[in-house]
C-alpha cells in the first residue's frame, strides 16, 4: 500500500518504543519506497506532567477533582515523562479518583503483583525447552550458561558494584530452522525464572534492520525496548562496520541487564567475528545448532501434525520419512521450516482431494477432514516427478558395452554396502562402514558414466538418499589464496551429500612441493570422507600409476577407501559396438567397407598409450561427419537423405600407422 499510495497520501507509524513488535521489520521495509522523517517524542518535568494531566482532568468527567493531579502522580517516581506517559497515566486516573473519592474500598497504591508470570499449571519456560525435539547439545549448553551466571548473580548481590559479573551474551549458529530463534525466546523466560532477568523480554530484530534508517538510534532503541530481556539479533553478520561499532558501546553498557544473542549461519558468523575483534571479545559463549537428523524431523512433522489435529497411519509416516531423507541433503535446506512447509504443502493436497470428491464441502465426512493419507504425500516428491529414462540404473549399466568384470565389482560393492547400511540400522557394529571408491584406468573407458549411474543405483535402491552427482577438478577444489582451499572442498561435499563426489584426475592435486594448497585440499577432503561417510560415497578416477602416489600423498586416505576398481581398456570389437551405438542414437548409417576400415584404425590405435577408449571413437565418427560435409557439398545438388547420413569408406580418417605405434598421441593426417 506504501508502495502504490506514496506519492498520493501522507503515512504516519506509531510504534510503542518500549514493546516495538513488528515495526522494526516492518519500518525497514518502508525505507525501500519513501524517505522516512522519524518524529520523536520530547519529555517534560514532573512539573509540566502534572499541569498538563490537571488540563485533561479538567476536560473530563471529573474536572472537580483535578487539584488531586499531583498525588494521583505520586505513585510514579520518574522526573522525566513524555506524553504518552501523561496519557496513559490519565487513563489510570479514573479508577483511582472513583475509589479514592466514591468507593474507598482499597487502597491507592498501584502494583503489579497481580500480574503472574504464567498459569501455574502450564509448563515454565525450562521445561518448554527440555521438551523440545531434538538439540540435546544446545540443551546442555544452556544449563550450564544459566547455572553459572546463577552464581554470578550472587557474587553480585554480595560486592555490589565491587564485582563485575560476567555478560551471558551469546551466539548462536547454525542452518535455518534449526531452532535458534525459538530456543532464544525459551532462554528469555528461563533467566527471569532464574530471577537472572527482570522482565524476561524478548525483542527480534536483523542485522539489515539495524542498518536501516539512523544507525545512532536504532541500536540504542532496540537495546531499551530488550532491557532486562534478550536482544535477538539474526543475520547478525549483515551488520554494516558502523553498526557493529554502536553494538560494542551498546554490549558494554547494558552488560548487566540486556542479553544480546547475535546469530547466523556458522562460517558467515566466523567471518564476522575476525573484522570486528571488539565484539568477539564481549561475546563469552558460542552455541551451534546441528541439523536435525532424520528422525528428530519425521518427529517434528509429527508434533506438527498432532498440534492442528490432524491424524495419520504409519504409511503416511513412512512416505514423509522418504520425503525427508531426499529433501533434508538439498542445499538451504530449511530444517523445521521445510517440515512445517511440507505440512501445510500436504494438508492442502489433503482439502483439493476431499473437494474433488464432493460438490458440496458440507457433505465430506468430518472425520475425513482431519485424516491425511499416503495420496496426500506422494506428490510432494520431487524425486518422483523428475522426468527417467524408460530403464532403471542398474539396467542401463547391464546394457553398456564391455567393462564386465567393473560392473561384476560394482554389482558386489552395492550389495556390499546395502549389507553395511542394513547392519547400522539394525545396531550391529560394522568395522569399516566406509564406501568410498578409486577408478582406475585410461580415458575413454567410461569411468564417469559408471560412476553417475553408480550414484543413481544406490538411490534407486534406497541406499543414497539423493543420488546427486557431482563432478570436480582440481579447479574446483584449490584455491589461489590461502585460507579458501578448505571451503571450496566444503561447497562441493554440500552439493554432493546424499550422492555422489565424483574427481577425475584426483592426482592432479598433487603438487612438487609439500604443504601446498593441494595438500590442504586432500586433508579436507580426508576429514569430509569421515564426516559424510555415511551420506555420500566419493569416487576417485584417474591413471593406475598416478592414482598409487596420490593414495600415498596423505596417510589417512587409503584406509578410507572401501573398493578399488580396475577399468580395461576396450577390445577392437566393443569399439565396434561403441560404433554402432553412437550411429544409431545419431540416426547415421556406415557402409561395410568404411566399418572394416574403422575396424583397422581401432586396431592400430588399441597399440599405442592412452589413445582414448570410447574418447577415440568419437572423435574418429566427428571427423567422419566433417568428411562428409567437404565431400557433399562440393557438389549441392546431388544431395539427398540417404547421403547426409551414411558414413562412406572415403569418410574414414586415414591415421599415421608409424606415427600411432610410435606417440601416445592421436592424430589425423586429414582435417
Amino acid at each position: 500500500l506504501v508502495k502504490k499510495h506514496r506519492n498520493k497520501c501522507l503515512f504516519v507509524f506509531t510504534y510503542n518504543i518500549d514493546n516495538p513488535g513488528f515495526a522494526y521489520d516492518i519500518l525497514s521495509q518502508v525505507q525501500d519506497f519513501v524517505i522516512t522523517m522519524p518524529l520523536k517524542e520530547g519529555t517534560g518535568d514532573r512539573k509540566t506532567a502534572i499541569k498538563y494531566l490537571q488540563s485533561l482532568i479538567k476536560d473530563s468527567q471529573y474536572a472537580e477533582y483535578a487539584n488531586q493531579a499531583e498525588e494521583f502522580m505520586e505513585q510514579y517516581v520518574s522526573d522525566k515523562f513524555t506524553q504518552t506517559d501523561v496519557l496513559m497515566a490519565f487513563e489510570k486516573f479514573e479508577p483511582w479518583c472513583v475509589n479514592k473519592n466514591i468507593m474507598k474500598a482499597y487502597d491507592n497504591v498501584f502494583s503489579k503483583e497481580f500480574m503472574l508470570d504464567r498459569d501455574e499449571n502450564a509448563l515454565s519456560a525450562y521445561d518448554r525447552l527440555q521438551k523440545l525435539v531434538g538439540l540435546e547439545h544446545v540443551k546442555c549448553r544452556i544449563d550450564d550458561i544459566i547455572k553459572a551466571h546463577s552464581i554470578e548473580v550472587v557474587r553480585k548481590k554480595l560486592l555490589g558494584n565491587n564485582y563485575q559479573a560476567g555478560t551471558m551474551h551469546m551466539i548462536m549458529s547454525g542452518n535455518p530452522g534449526t531452532g535458534k530463534t525459538e530456543v532464544a525466546r525459551l532462554l528469555a523466560g528461563i533467566a527471569k525464572e532464574k530471577d537472572i532477568l527482570k522482565s524476561g523480554a524478548f525483542v527480534a530484530t536483523s542485522g539489515p534492520a539495524l542498518n536501516g534508517g539512523d544507525i545512532k538510534d536504532e541500536v540504542p532503541n532496540a537495546f531499551k525496548a530488550a532491557t532486562d530481556g534478550v536482544l535477538f539479533i539474526d543475520e547478525a553478520y549483515a551488520m554494516l562496520p558502523s553498526t557493529a561499532t554502536i553494538l560494542i558501546q551498546e554490549l558494554e553498557e547494558h552488560r548487566d541487564d540486556v542479553i544480546v544473542i547475535l546469530a547466523g549461519y556458522e562460517e558467515s558468523m566466523k567471518g564476522f567475528l575476525d573484522l570486528n575483534d571488539g565484539i568477539k571479545s564481549r561475546i563469552p559463549h558460542w552455541i551451534e545448532f546441528p541439523d536435525y537428523t532424520l528422525e528428530e524431523l519425521v518427529d517434528i512433522f509429527k508434533m506438527m501434525a498432532d498440534s492442528r489435529r490432524f491424524s495419520y497411519d504409519d504409511a503416511v509416516i513412512n512416505e514423509v520419512r522418504s520425503v525427508l531423507d531426499k529433501e533434508r541433503f538439498i542445499e538451504n535446506f530449511g530444517n523445521a521450516r521445510a517440515v512445517r512447509n511440507l505440512l501445510d504443502d500436504v494438508i492442502k493436497k489433503q482439502s483439493v482431494r476431499l473437494a474433488e470428491q464432493k460438490d458440496d464441502s458440507d457433505d465430506i465426512d468430518k472425520t475425513k477432514l482431519w485424516t491425511i493419507t499416503v495420496e496426500d504425500i506422494t506428490t510432494l516428491d520431487e524425486y518422483k516427478a523428475q522426468k527417467k529414462s524408460d530403464k532403471t540404473a542398474r539396467e542401463q549399466l547391464e546394457e553398456l558395452i564391455g567393462q564386465e568384470k567393473v560392473k561384476e565389482v560394482i554389482y558386489k560393492a552395492i550389495a556390499n554396502i546395502k549389507m553395511k547400511k542394513e547392519k547400522l540400522d539394525r545396531g550391529i557394529r560394522v568395522d569399516n562402514a566406509s564406501y568410498h571408491m578409486v577408478f582406475t584406468g585410461n580415458p575413454g573407458v567410461a569411468k564417469t558414466t559408471i560412476a553417475r549411474l553408480l550414484a543413481e543405483i544406490l538411490k534407486d535402491e534406497n541406499v543414497l538418499p539423493t543420488g546427486n552427482f557431482v563432478e570436480a577438478g582440481r579447479a574446483d577444489l584449490v584455491a589461489a589464496v590461502v585460507g579458501a582451499t578448505a571451503p571450496k572442498v566444503k561447497q562441493r561435499f554440500k552439493e554432493a551429500r546424499g550422492g555422489v563426489l565424483f574427481i577425475d584426475e584426483a592426482y592432479a592435486l598433487c603438487d612438487s612441493h609439500n604443504n601446498s594448497f593441494g595438500d590442504e585440499a586432500i586433508a579436507t577432503i580426508v576429514q569430509e570422507m569421515e564426516n559424510h561417510r555415511e551420506d555420500t560415497i566419493v569416487v576417485f578416477a584417474g591413471y593406475t600409476e598416478q592414482m598409487k602416489d596420490f593414495l600415498d600423498r596423505n596417510p589417512g586416505m587409503a584406509s578410507r577407501i572401501a573398493f578399488n576398481i580396475e577399468f580395461d581398456d576396450y577390445t577392437t570389437d566393443e569399439l565396434c559396438d561403441i560404433t554402432r551405438i553412437i550411429l544409431s542414437n545419431r540416426d547415421m548409417n556406415i557402409t561395410d567397407e568404411a566399418m572394416d576400415k574403422l575396424r583397422d584404425n581401432y586396431e592400430v590405435a588399441r597399440k599405442s598409450n592412452d589413445y582414448g577408449n570410447g574418447r577415440y571413437v568419437r572423435k574418429m565418427l566427428e571427423e567422419a561427419e566433417m568428411n562428409i560435409s567437404s565431400r557433399l557439398f562440393k557438389e549441392p545438388a546431388r544431395i539427398t537423405d540417404e547421403l547426409l547420413t551414411t558414413i562412406e569408406v572415403d569418410d574414414i580418417p586415414e591415421i599415421d600407422f608409424n606415427k600411432m605405434n610410435r606417440s601416445a598421441t592421436v592424430g589425423f593426417s586429414t582435417i
